[in-house]
């Protein structure tokens, strides 16, 4: 027997209307997105487990722009290739930073207006950058050279447990035994709410012998915490009963990475912390660049204080704050600078825009911009990234209300601490050299290059006599 027609398409209809809706493209990804990550995470956690400290991405990593972002730069109006950061202080920085013959004129007490109007930053298209031009690369190598400086001990970590080393005699086991008899696996993640304690004598080092103590957080603890991944790492002098310095590094179930560095000094204290997210990729942990990631620093001294804020973001630009107070002086600037390289020793300040404030200034605040122009650095006014500035006010913003402060508490940590495992690195050992030829080196320690530059220090004292004033 034949159905009706009418009753077919009823019949249809009545289908169609009890039926679930058919999921949009973007409903459909979103259950692919969250198993994605899902998976990520889980392999994440799993590499950690096994490696521990050998997997975490280095955090000079974190300050490197992605390869799109750097071409996107490049099609700016900056010429040529400028210096690496840390090429500047080799180099002549009065030529680098100031057009040809206005330091000299300045110095000599012949400078014309126009060149006077040049040493914080030219007027014109072409300029000289000026004194505002070599601060922004200077504060942002500053910054970075304190949190590259301090990354050094996480290196060595990193790279010393590996049976080659132990093989070359770099490495000598004192007491305990490596998870599963591998070395490798020495900050690996311990099993339920165990704690491994690793204490490692670092001897023959050129600036004294060391013992660094290191606590890998368990995996149930992890869990509770909402960590991957939690190792404390702090630095005894031989003989000394109180730690000078602590390293924290966590990573969230989330992917986020902190990095809080913290040392005292002969005169001071500094602390650094730098945070952003990772990602699982080829088989490796690596930073996100397509996320922002932030990196502040704190000095004190006895003679004054330092502090900078610094967000990089995704299309490798820096925003940065700095605070000095220095010799009864309060210097506060603004940063919004764009950034070239792969590494931090390949980092190449490209153009950037700054204001500056001096409490000792009669309350000017300077501002310019600047682009890499062929040999110097040129002014640049009304460029995209002057126009920024509009976004932090040096007078109102509660970063600059009060001076630096590092605190550096230690009161959790035992230069005696019991230890599951104890290690001896021995630096006269070649093996060992040339992890400290990978881990460290000195060049950072160059960033004043502004004011320790011979012509750029006359003029800096002439400036007020030949020019009539702050210009």
């Amino acid at each position: 027997m034949r159905t009706p027609a009418a009753l077919v398409a009823l019949a249809v209809l009545v289908l169609a209307l009890a039926a679930p809706p058919r999921p949009t493209a973007a409903a459909a990804a979103r259950p692919r997105a969250a198993h994605a990550h899902a998976k990520a995470r889980k392999r994440m956690r799993t590499l950690l487990r096994k490696k521990g400290l050998a997997s975490v991405p280095s955090v000079s990593g974190a300050l490197a722009p992605t390869a799109t972002a750097r071409d996107a730069h490049r099609a700016a109006d900056v010429v040529g290739q400028p210096p690496t950061l840390l090429a500047i202080p080799q180099g002549n920085v009065a030529d680098l930073f100031w057009a040809p013959g206005v330091l000299d004129a300045i110095v000599a007490g012949s400078a014309s207006a126009e060149q006077c109007g040049q040493f914080w930053s030219g007027m014109h298209d072409g300029d000289s950058g000026g004194m505002g031009a070599c601060h922004m690369a200077e504060n942002v190598g500053y910054s970075f050279g304190d949190i590259l400086s301090g990354e050094n001990s996480l290196c060595y970590m990193k790279s010393f447990p590996t049976p080659a080393n132990l093989d070359a005699g770099a490495v000598t086991l004192v007491d305990g035994h490596f998870p599963n008899d591998d070395p490798t696996r020495l900050f690996s993640v311990p099993p339920g709410r165990h704690t491994r304690t690793v204490k490692v004598n670092a001897n023959g080092q050129h600036d004294g012998d060391e013992v660094v103590f290191l606590r890998v957080h368990g995996a149930a603890t992890n869990a509770d915490a909402g960590n991957l991944y939690a190792v404390d790492l702090w630095f005894c002098p031989v003989g000394s009963s109180t730690p000078v310095g602590y390293d924290r590094i966590r990573i969230s179930t989330g992917g986020e990475y902190t990095y809080d560095d913290a040392r005292t000094e002969t005169q001071g204290a500094h602390r650094s912390t730098v945070t952003g997210f990772v990602s699982f990729a080829d088989g490796t942990l690596t930073w996100d660049t397509t996320r922002s990631r932030r990196a502040q620093t704190a000095f004190v001294r006895p003679d004054g204080s330092f502090k900078s804020d610094h967000e990089i973001e995704p299309d490798a630009t820096i925003r940065s704050k700095t605070l000095a107070v220095y010799g009864g002086d309060t210097g506060r600037s603004y940063v919004v600078a764009s950034i070239d390289g792969t590494t931090p020793d390949t980092l190449r300040f490209l153009a950037g825009a700054f204001k500056e404030l001096h409490s000792q200034g009669n309350g000017v605040e300077f501002a310019g911009s600047t682009e890499f122009r062929t040999t110097y650095y040129a002014a640049s006014p009304g460029s995209a990234l002057e126009g920024r500035l509009g976004d932090v006010d040096l007078g109102s913003d509660a970063f600059y209300a009060a001076p630096a402060d590092a605190p550096v508490d230690v009161a959790e940590f035992s230069c005696s601490a019991a230890a599951d495992v104890e290690v001896t690195l021995d630096f006269t050992t070649p093996a060992a050299q040339a992890i400290q030829q990978q881990c460290e080196h000195r060049l950072w320690e160059q960033m004043q290059f502004c004011h320790e530059d011979p012509t750029v220090a006359a003029a800096e004292q002439h400036v007020a006599t030949t020019c009539g004033g702050p210009q």
